[in-house]
């Protein structure tokens, strides 16, 4: 893709043969989909010594490990993201009658990890072969399974998403209390004042995701619809200029979306929409 590494990344290109001494790690996918503590890996010959990351930038062991793995982990620990949620920001939330939390540890993992993580890819799978049934019944025993689950939430929310309910309140509210520092909580919350028609919501809670971060394209082009649902044209454009050049590239849902109807009639929406070729 044109990418470089920058200067002293941990990783390697794949198609480069390795030099020396490798180091092997999971980088952020643990932490950034499961909210669980990311792994460090160090391999000696044939044995791969396994570090989860812990509190203050160290790592504790996963299993059997050895010094010198123990060393080699220390050194250079696979850490997760720092997310900072601005003290404006939770004002600006709890200021629209939301609660967020103060969480301090990370929740449990599901007793049987891998037979867990199984059902979530399953569930995953039905979502994309849009099977709302099957998908509904498995995120809700997938909930069942880890009832704090950062994943199992999202995934949940998600599923229900498309309409008001009891338990759609519930599940955004628990989120809520104990990942209020996430990017994606905060974003899926958002749809979920959307469903409920509350804009100001909304709002607040995308501008907390942008400003906790990483930002998906997605929670730009939502913003800009909570803009435009409270008719601020201006900055509704200009933010779906940011979602575009983010990369955001549903043209036909921009070209129907009900929320962007009060662009639409603008003369700047059209050559936005000329300016990326549409």
């Amino acid at each position: 893709m044109g990418a470089a590494d920058p200067a002293g990344a941990d990783g390697v290109a794949l198609e480069v043969a390795p030099r020396g001494a490798g180091r092997l790690a999971w980088s952020f996918a643990l932490d950034d989909q499961l909210a669980w503590p990311p792994l460090t890996a160090v391999k000696e010959g044939d044995v791969l010594s396994v570090f989860e990351a812990s509190g203050n930038a160290g790592v504790r062991p996963v299993g059997p490990v050895s010094a010198s793995a123990t060393a080699a982990a220390g050194a250079r620990p696979a850490l997760p993201r720092r997310r900072v949620l601005p003290e404006a920001n939770r004002r600006a939330v709890e200021h629209e009658r939301l609660k967020l939390g103060h969480p301090t540890t990370p929740a449990a993992r599901p007793a049987n990890t891998d037979a867990w993580l199984n059902d979530l890819m399953i569930v995953r799978r039905f979502l994309s072969m849009k099977r709302p049934t099957l998908a509904g019944r498995s995120s809700k025993r997938l909930l069942s399974d880890a009832p704090e689950s950062f994943a199992a939430l999202v995934t949940r929310l998600y599923v229900l998403s498309s309409a008001w309910s009891d338990e759609l309140v519930e599940v955004r509210d628990k989120l809520l209390g104990l990942y209020p520092e996430r990017a994606e909580t905060l974003h899926w919350a958002a749809h979920v004042s959307a469903v409920g028609f509350d804009p100001a919501a909304a709002a607040a809670l995308l501008d907390a995701a942008i400003a906790v971060g990483p930002v998906e394209p997605e929670i730009y082009y939502d913003r800009a619809c909570a803009h435009a649902l409270r008719g601020e044209t201006e900055p509704a454009l200009r933010v779906l200029e940011t979602a575009i050049n983010a990369g955001f590239r549903n043209w036909d849902w921009i070209d129907k979306d009900p929320d962007l109807a009060a662009l639409r009639a603008k003369p700047e929406f059209a050559e936005l929409m000329k300016a990326h070729g549409r």
